[in-house]
Order: C-alpha cells, then sequence, then structure tokens
C-alpha cells in the first residue's frame, strides 16, 4: 500500500482587517517570501529577502500606513500603504 504524500505547509503571516489594508507575508515555493496586497487590484511582490522579521515588520508598517478611502479615489495614484511595500531596501 502506498502511503500519500503531504506537502508541507509554508509559512505565512498576515495582518491588517480583512477588506481594508489587509496586507499577508507567504513563503513562496522558491522560498522567497513574498508580499501580497490589495489596493484595487491583487498584487504580489518579492520582498526579495527570507528574514521573516523583517517581512512581518514592512508588513504591519504597510497595513498601518493603509488608508481605505485614500485607496477608493480613483485617481490612478498608489495609496500610501502600497508606495511603502514597494520600498524593498536592504536595511
Amino acid at each position: 500500500m502506498m502511503t500519500k504524500r503531504t506537502r508541507k505547509k509554508r509559512w505565512s503571516y498576515t495582518t491588517g482587517e480583512k477588506g481594508r489594508n489587509r496586507v499577508r507575508v507567504f513563503q513562496h515555493e522558491s522560498g522567497l517570501l513574498m508580499l501580497e496586497y490589495r489596493p484595487g487590484g491583487k498584487r504580489k511582490r518579492f520582498p526579495g529577502h527570507r528574514d521573516r522579521d523583517r517581512a512581518k515588520q514592512r508588513a504591519d508598517e504597510g497595513a498601518q500606513l493603509a488608508n481605505p478611502r485614500q485607496s477608493d479615489t480613483g485617481d490612478g495614484e498608489e495609496p500610501r500603504s502600497a508606495s511603502c511595500l514597494r520600498c524593498t531596501g536592504s536595511g
């Protein structure tokens, strides 16, 4: 009898309120961490490192800076949190 192969659960961290300022960091199958947020559409971003503590801090900052009213203006500008999350410096 063959046993079923189980998939290893990958690490993830979610912060913010659902539908408002939700930011999620998760481990991609490549091992790198991806950051996901929705300022008007689903976006994924590689922070470019494997440091979970730094990724959690970046997600918390992005959720804290998100202003739902600002993201629904429809003026084509990204909300402040989106530009914050895009900054992926190595510091």
